[in-house]
């Protein structure tokens, strides 16, 4: 099934924190896509860009950066916020190089993240 022309990518490995966000989306009314893995996330941006990327940098297959690396490499016009818990301060700082439109730290507040999706996504 395809996601609808305009959504969220959500790139969490955490199924509980992943689920949290598809929900706190949804009632907002706003249509978004999970992926658990850093290949899933390449690979869903290959069949359909989403406005807004909500991405973790740690994945159990590699490091989300390379998303966030491939999105900017392509020029795609897509917003990315990371958020992470990490405090690798190489793995932060790399993904900040790629500028990011945004960082949130874990846990994160539900309000900044679905206000910065209201105003950068929708």
């Amino acid at each position: 099934m395809n996601p609808p022309a305009t959504y969220v990518l959500i790139v969490e490995d955490n199924p509980d924190y992943c689920q949290w966000l598809l929900s706190l989306l949804k009632k907002r009314g706003i249509a978004a896509e999970p992926a658990a893995t850093l290949q899933e996330g390449l690979d869903k941006l290959a069949t359909r860009a989403p406005l807004c990327v909500l991405l973790d940098l740690g994945l159990p297959d590699g490091n989300g950066v390379e998303i966030l690396r491939h999105i900017r490499q392509l020029g795609l016009p897509i917003k990315v916020a990371i958020i992470t818990g990490s405090n690798d301060y190489s793995t932060v700082g790399t993904a900040m190089l790629l500028r990011p439109d945004v960082l949130f730290r874990k846990p994160v507040d539900a309000l900044e993240v679905m206000s910065w999706v209201a105003t950068s996504c929708c």
